[in-house]
């Protein structure tokens, strides 16, 4: 009962504490192993809105080892795992990781935390890295994808058509009348 109660009002310590107890009584519980999992992971989901994100990690590694036949379970802990990569990228300014990184999850599930904008700012800052080495079709593509995923970043669209001005020069039409 103090397990379902604790259930109800979101107390996860609680009830993997109590779930742990029971398990220690009757470790063969299929139902208590599967209810420990599902805390685990449940906990684990709200330490990711609470952007503890390495408690959340190991949260979702307890709930994988109990339950690693949940594809659920394991999508969610390649999209955690692809986020602190990218993250840990983009504070290393280390744009062409993040950029790989928050691509793969993007393509995993658009709507993980804020994926989408940092995505869009580490295509951006590669398009200003390539654009400064003058890899001029890269740094387009870069911009693109930055102004497609965050429409309103600023100099985004500017610094496309700057590149796109190197890659197909305004059309020019001369008329000498002499």
């Amino acid at each position: 009962i103090q397990v379902d109660v604790a259930w109800t009002r979101e107390h996860w310590e609680a009830v993997i504490e109590g779930l742990k107890r029971i398990r220690a009584i009757d470790p063969h519980s299929d139902e208590a192993r599967k209810r420990l999992a599902e805390a685990h992971y449940d906990y684990g989901m709200e330490l990711i809105e609470a952007n503890e994100l390495e408690s959340a990690r190991m949260e979702l590694d307890r709930a994988i080892r109990l339950d690693a036949k949940s594809e659920g379970l394991q999508r969610t802990r390649r999209e955690l795992s692809l986020y602190t990569e990218g993250l840990d990228a983009h504070w290393k300014q280390d744009w062409p990781r993040a950029v790989d990184s928050l691509k793969g999850l993007y393509e995993l599930n658009e709507d993980f935390r804020d994926t989408r904008v940092m995505l869009g700012q580490s295509y951006y800052n590669l398009g200003i890295k390539l654009q400064k080495g003058e890899v001029w079709d890269e740094a387009a593509q870069s911009f693109k994808m930055a102004v497609k995923l965050v429409p309103d970043l600023e100099d985004a669209e500017v610094r496309l058509t700057q590149v796109m001005d190197i890659l197909i020069p305004p059309n020019r039409i001369e008329l000498d009348l002499s």
